[in-house]
């Protein structure tokens, strides 16, 4: 890591009350702050894909941020563009607004490429936007798009992570 940055982990999402608990926080981001999806009684952000998944908190500092979770041969979405068996999918990822600046986001996603073998995420692909694929490949992520863009709650594209490359260039900033 680099010096002053934050010792990111990952948690499995084992029971259900630990699922719950990332259903709550997206629920916080998706429904309430962006509007993507409607707010309910529940308070729980879920889909279709969330029984299959596997779910991970995302802990700074020991603290939850933010989560993710890992589907198995991709979503409908990745389907569509790339053949997606034996590939993972890595969804719903949020850091809590008031985590999100700069250095934790490029924290967390080096540390995600530095983890993708033990947490079985390869290859690892992501649906995001522009401006996130520009950040993370700034930041010495290197990502290969792999689709063009298409409206999922805006402009979107599949993205690669390229692992080789990714932790070359972490290596060499640290």
């Amino acid at each position: 890591m680099k010096q002053g940055c934050s010792q990111i982990t990952f948690s499995e999402c084992i029971t259900d009350i630990q699922k719950k608990h990332c259903f709550s926080l997206r629920y916080r981001i998706y429904c309430e702050m962006l509007s993507y999806e409607s707010e309910n009684s529940s308070k729980m952000e879920r889909d279709e894909f969330d029984d299959a998944a596997r779910h991970f908190t995302i802990k700074s500092d020991g603290v939850d941020v933010g989560c993710f979770r890992v589907i198995q041969n991709g979503s409908t979405y990745l389907k569509k563009y790339i053949s997606s068996d034996g590939i993972c999918e890595i969804s719903r990822f949020i850091i809590l607004p008031e985590y999100r600046h700069p250095a934790l986001l490029c924290n967390v996603i080096h540390k995600l490429i530095e983890s993708d073998e033990r947490l079985g995420l390869t290859p690892a692909y992501m649906i995001i936007k522009k401006s996130l694929a520009r950040f993370a490949w700034i930041s010495g992520v290197k990502i290969v798009k792999a689709s063009p863009y298409f409206d999922l709650n805006g402009a979107r594209a599949v993205y690669l992570f390229d692992k080789a490359k990714s932790i070359e260039n972490h290596t060499q900033a640290s």
